[in-house]
């Protein structure tokens, strides 16, 4: 996979459960900082927001939808990744 492997991830949802956001570890820093290029990219049918976060190998998803669980989001990630490949 071009944006590398994932170890962990992490979702948050705030207190009135209106924003929902992630942590993605990938198993190195150099696969995270690869998979910034999904910045402002649509994932089903929404614009996300990927920065990099203060741990080595870890990115900052926001954006997302509150009802994804983690393996949802997870297939999402991987499921752009193949398309884009396709491309």
């Amino acid at each position: 996979m071009p944006y590398g492997n994932i170890i962990d991830i992490r979702i948050h949802k705030n207190e009135d459960n209106k924003k929902c956001y992630a942590f993605v570890r990938y198993s190195t820093k150099e696969m995270a900082n690869n998979a910034l290029k999904l910045d402002s990219t649509l994932l089903n049918n929404r614009h996300i927001k990927v920065t990099k976060s203060n741990e080595n190998a870890t990115i900052f998803i926001g954006n997302i939808r509150k009802t994804w669980t983690q393996e949802e989001l997870e297939k999402k990630i991987i499921m752009y990744i193949m398309f884009q490949e396709l491309d």
